[in-house]
């Protein structure tokens, strides 16, 4: 999803949501996630995430509590100005641990290409960019004093 709508194009400047619904047939299982593999048009992975305490990065509510039965949505964002354009593929698995069992499996279940919308193309940008991601890091320049050769022009 795309700024609230499901779309199979994104603009590389916008966050992208991966959801996964899955519904869970046995009360009282505790563990019980959702890991993506995002892959690029290579098949070579670009991440792999999952619904985990360690693996998000907000406080994850579910995890360790036992899930009754029913319906569930797990929700994955992806921030702006992560991925570089290019096609991607998901693949998702519902998974519980101890032991680590893969309950259900959708293996390139969506696509979805990310278009540059040139929000990055400003002086330094270049018109393209090697590799699968393309964010936008935090960079500090600091001027560290004059050198000697400058000095003596």
């Amino acid at each position: 999803m795309s700024e609230g709508s499901l779309s199979a194009e994104v603009d590389i400047d916008k966050p992208t949501s991966v959801e996964v619904t899955f519904y869970n047939y046995a009360d009282g299982i505790k563990n019980l996630f959702v890991n993506i593999y995002l892959m690029d048009s290579g098949g070579a992975v670009v991440l792999s995430t999952a619904s985990t305490p360690a693996a998000n990065a907000i406080k994850e509510e579910w995890f360790e509590k036992p899930h009754p039965g029913g319906l569930y949505r797990a929700i994955c964002t992806i921030p702006p100005n992560f991925l570089n354009d290019g096609r991607y593929f998901v693949s998702a698995f519902v998974v519980t641990l101890g032991p680590l069992q893969v309950e259900a499996r959708a293996e390139q279940a969506l696509s979805f290409e990310v278009f540059d919308t040139g929000v990055m193309r400003e002086p330094g940008g270049g018109t393209s960019w090697p590799g699968a991601v393309r964010p936008r890091l935090p960079w500090k320049t600091e001027f560290l004093g004059r050198s000697a050769e400058a000095e003596r022009q």
